[in-house]
């Protein structure tokens, strides 16, 4: 984990240096669960990012547990993988 904006009091605690462990998309995921931490990449940029992926009134988003962190839509980018777990610093 390279930033802090899946470090916060909402749900499980990433915080920067955190270790994560990944599922590709490829391996046979096929469908997303509201609150799914993922790792995705915006359609026009190589730069990933981590955050939830959360439905919401039929709307998909990607939302840091940072308070202050904006949400994204998750129309503008591709979601690469799940995580399944996580080493703390």
């Amino acid at each position: 984990v390279r930033d802090d904006t899946m470090s916060g009091s909402a749900g499980a605690n990433y915080p920067k240096g955190a270790l994560i462990l990944v599922e590709p998309m490829t391996a046979g995921i096929t469908e997303l669960v509201s609150g799914d931490k993922v790792i995705a990449k915006r359609c026009d940029s190589a730069e990933l990012i981590f955050r939830r992926y959360v439905e919401e009134a039929g709307h998909q988003w990607l939302k840091g547990n940072m308070p202050g962190c904006p949400t994204l839509n998750a129309d503008e980018y591709m979601i690469l993988g799940v995580v399944l777990g996580a080493w703390l610093p």
